[in-house]
Parts: C-alpha cells; structure tokens; sequence
C-alpha cells in the first residue's frame, strides 16, 4: 500500500514538474514547500512590476532554496541575473516579506536548467511561382529582402554596388554585358549575398524571359560530378547553355577542393557563357589573384572581367545600416524605441561585418518587445555582451589598414605597393604589427594582404614597431590610439597633424 502511495506521489511530482517546464518556469521538487511558497512571492511581485515584466524576468527564476534565513532563486542566464539583482532584488524581498514574513538574506545564482530560445532570423518570404520557373534546377530562391532598395551603399562597396546594378540593369533590357564576368569579394557578412540575390531579382522582375542559374560553388561541383556518373553531361552543358544570367556564391569551394576536373570543367562552362554574351557573377571571399589552387589560366580569365572588393564598413555606413534595418524592424515591433545613442554606440562597437551589426540589432529590438524595458546604453551593453566581446576578437586586416591609411594621411593603394618612400614605411609596418597583435592571421596572410609580401617582410615590421616603439613613447601613444579607434570602429581623422614622416627601413 505505501508502494502504490510513494508511486502516485512520484506520478504527481512528475505532473507537477512538466506542467511548469511546459510554462518556461522551473521549479524544484514540491516536498520541502518551495514551489507553493515561490509561487506565492511570485504572484506579489507580478501585481507589482505588471504581467509583461514579470514573465520576461521573474517568471524563469526558480527557488534553489527558500527558508526565513535564505531565499536563493536560480537564473537561466547571466543576464536575467545581472537585471534581476538590479531591478527587481526590492521587489522580490518586499514580496516575500509579505507573503511569507520573510527577514533573511536573498541571493540569485546563475544555474541555467534550460536554453533561451529566440528565433532573431525572420524566415525568408517564398518567392513567386512565376519567378522560380524561370530559374535553372537547384538554383537558390532569391530573397525578397534582398534587393538594391535594401542594400546600403557607401564608400567601403561603392564600386561593387554600382557593378552589380549596372549588370542587371543590362541584362533587364537584354543588352550585353559591359564587363564579364563580374567578380565581387570581400570577408563574410559584408553583403556579397545580398547583391548577388539583388541581381537575380531585378533581372527576373524586369526581363519576364531571362532565364537564371544562381548556384552556390558546391551545387556546381554536384552537378558535375553526378553528370559524369549518370552519363549526362551533354544535357548539363545543354542546361548552363540556356541560362542569360549565371552566378555562382562562395567560389572559393571549388577553388579548395582542388579537383582539377571539376575546375577545368567550370572554366570551359563559364568561358562559353561570356563568349555567347550571357552575364557571369561570381561571389568569393577573396580576389582570384589570392586564390593559390587556381589554374593559371583560370585566374588570367577572371581577372580580365571587373573585379571589385566590398570591404569592412565604416563608421558612416554601419550608422546608415542601423537606420535601414530599425526601420524594417520597427514595423514589426513598433513599441520599442531605440535612442540615438544606443544606434551609435552599437554602430561604434560592433565593426566586423553587417550580418553582426544586423543580428544584434535583431536582438536588441526583441529584448526590448518582450521586456517594455527602456533602452539604455548600459543596457546594451549587457545585452549584447557576448556579441560585444566577439566583435572586439573580429578585428580584420582591411580595417586596420583603413584606419591607419586615414591617421597617416596616406593612401591604401600605396600601403599595398611597391614604393618605399619615408611616409610610406612606418604607416605599412604598423599597419602590419597591429595586424599580427589584434588578428589571429599568420605572416603569410598578412603579407598578402599588403599587396603579397613575403612573410620575412611582416616578421620584419612587428619587431621594428616593437623595438622603436618601447624607445619612442610618442609611437608607443600613437599605436596604443590606433588600437582604440580599431577597436571601438572610429573614423580616422584626416591625418595625425604633427607633420613627421615615418622613417622605419
């Protein structure tokens, strides 16, 4: 009899406990009273703080113990137990002396039981039917969210956004291509996609008979092996043959998986395109001349098209890409207001690329929907700490030679070149040990990436600057404010004003 009793208690923790898990809140087992008595606190503190509040914050709280000498309440994240200990610790005590004549020590411990989980991406909106007939088999769907009205243009892309709508627009009206192929590369996150999936949709909303092929490297690559093994390669040829427009994203895959087949192969499919004057675009995460498995040739015929680097965006255009994408976002969470500091600070601290600056952007918006907190910078800044913290760690090479370009006054076209004047040396070789101090590249990347230098070279810079630098205490201040501008994505002002010349040999 007391078996089959201990059993129905068992059963009716169970009930207990997944009703709660079912709600998003986490409570411990009823025996010891915990959850009657937290509940109790609780409901006094949702009449106080409103119903919004109380299931943003004190809702996923849960009693690690509770007694009149101690209430510990378990937090599912480090930042409900940051916000909770300043806001609502009042509350909570005055509630639970109240409802349960409570005198003793509150305390909140951080002890996730569960994830948080927040959808931040809004799911693509399907593209019309009519649209995808006109695409080639395993092309990508285009997103409708991006389109040249939503890319923000500015200095660091220029060039490739005026590319990119030049060939559609061309192609639109069924002209030949000005420049073929067009080859668009930079980093990740800084909107190659974005213009690629551009083009596809102003060319199919505007040329009702164009027909698309936009694949990524590794569809290509698929294709072509699965035609080989099925016998079908004609039809495959047949296929590329018939498109108007052919654009493959992330190009580099097939460039590292180093099957000299599969390479010959795409340069014999792409080369025949831009001869028949059909529109090529290729999108990668490097220029063809840094690509170090890529045939000679190949290299040689991709060059002769455009070329054109989207770089990291400066201060000026992530402050521009907040405004557009708060705009979108407000539409959907019109409640929640961002100050201008807030825009700026965010737009100041997180530099690497615009998918950071729109996710946590994303974030920020939802944070402030569900909680109906005001937004502040401090918290920002706890809200984002992990997106803060890993932006400080994505320092990239192209903004350091942009910013110490600009503080030097000098051009970042000649910190790549071959010339060794006196203004030239001390701008490249601090650009270069800031490189290697606050980027996890190698030398050879780094020699690369200033114009493809031998690693000595690079080795060579770092342990200059570190040696003139602990002799020079004015290089030493000038390179400890490179690094806060780097770091904190400040624009460069317009050159260092004190007329010296960089002497390093």
């Amino acid at each position: 009899m007391q078996h089959d009793d201990d059993n129905q208690a068992l059963r009716l923790d169970a009930t207990i406990d997944q009703e709660n898990f079912s709600e998003g809140t986490m409570t411990i087992s009823s025996d010891d009273g915990y959850a009657e008595k937290w509940m109790t606190i609780s409901e006094a503190v949702r009449l106080k703080i409103g119903a919004n509040r109380h299931q943003f914050w004190i809702k996923p709280l849960y009693p690690i113990e509770l007694s009149q000498d101690l209430i510990e309440l378990g937090c599912p994240t480090t930042l409900a137990k940051d916000y909770v200990t300043r806001h609502y610790a009042d509350v909570i005590q005055q509630a639970a002396r109240s409802a349960i004549g409570f005198t003793g020590q509150l305390k909140f411990t951080y002890a996730p039981r569960m994830p948080l989980a927040i959808e931040l991406e809004p799911a693509p909106i399907p593209a019309d039917e009519s649209v995808l007939d006109r695409m080639a088999p395993g092309s990508i769907p285009p997103n409708p969210n991006y389109t040249f009205k939503e890319f923000v243009v500015g200095k660091p892309n220029s060039l490739a956004a005026a590319a990119a709508q030049k060939a559609a627009e061309l192609i639109a009206r069924g002209g030949t291509p000005e420049f073929n192929p067009l080859f668009v590369h930079g980093q990740s996150g800084l909107g190659k996609t974005h213009l690629l999936h551009a083009i596809v949709w102003h060319v199919l909303q505007n040329n009702p008979k164009a027909k698309v092929m936009f694949i990524t490297a590794e569809v290509f690559m698929r294709k072509f092996v699965t035609a080989i093994k099925e016998n079908s390669i004609l039809a495959f040829k047949d296929e590329l043959r018939d498109v108007d427009l052919f654009l493959v994203d992330d190009l580099q895959f097939i460039v590292q998986g180093d099957k000299g087949a599969t390479q010959e192969e795409f340069f014999l499919r792409f080369n025949e395109l831009v001869g028949m004057g059909k529109q090529v675009v290729f999108s990668a995460d490097r220029s063809p001349a840094h690509m170090d498995k890529l045939a000679e040739r190949i290299r040689t015929r991709m060059l002769h098209g455009l070329n054109a680097e989207v770089h990291t965006p400066d201060l000026e255009m992530r402050l521009a890409i907040v405004e557009r994408k708060l705009e979108r976002l407000q539409l959907q969470y019109p409640k929640v207001q961002v100050p201008g500091d807030v825009k700026r600070f965010i737009a100041s601290r997180i530099t690497s690329n615009t998918r950071e600056l729109e996710g946590a952007l994303q974030q920020l918006v939802y944070f402030g929907e569900v909680s109906e907190e005001t937004l502040t910078i401090d918290l920002t800044r706890t809200i984002l700490a992990d997106r803060l913290n890993l932006s400080d760690r994505r320092v990239t090479v192209e903004e350091i030679k942009r910013v110490v370009a600009g503080f030097y006054s000098v051009r970042i076209q000649d910190m790549d070149g071959p010339r060794r004047t006196r203004n030239l040396v001390r701008p490249r070789q601090t650009a270069m040990y800031l490189a290697k101090t606050m980027t996890p590249r190698s030398y050879p990347e780094i020699g690369r990436r200033f114009g493809d230098r031998d690693h000595t070279t690079v080795m060579h810079a770092v342990r200059q600057i570190e040696r003139l630098a602990a002799a020079d205490p004015v290089l030493a201040g000038e390179i400890e404010h490179l690094r806060r501008m780097i770091k904190e994505g400040l624009p460069p002002p317009g050159g260092r004003g004190d007329g010296r010349e960089g002497g390093l040999n």
